[in-house]
């Protein structure tokens, strides 16, 4: 797979998958550095804001997936 094929599948996947998730999902599930990769960036740290008043309790189990997913995201090497 080509460097631009890769390219426009990274772009498709912004447009298409990250960029139509609810806020609630994107706040709640997806760790912030992908944040920026909204069109909504700004209005999506204003939710994460609002939803700060509200506790929330990690489970191991959601702690050990999260480290994970930081873990895999960290070894991602993008071609640009």
């Amino acid at each position: 797979m080509g460097g631009e094929t890769i390219s426009r599948n990274i772009r498709r996947t912004i447009e298409q998958d990250i960029n139509e998730l609810r806020p609630e999902v994107v706040v709640n599930k997806l760790p912030s550095h992908v944040w920026r990769l909204r069109n909504d960036y700004e209005a999506i740290k204003q939710f994460e804001k609002s939803q700060q008043k509200e506790t929330y309790e990690e489970t191991p189990h959601r702690q050990t997936m999260r480290d994970l997913a930081r873990r895999l995201a960290d070894e991602i090497s993008l071609p640009w």
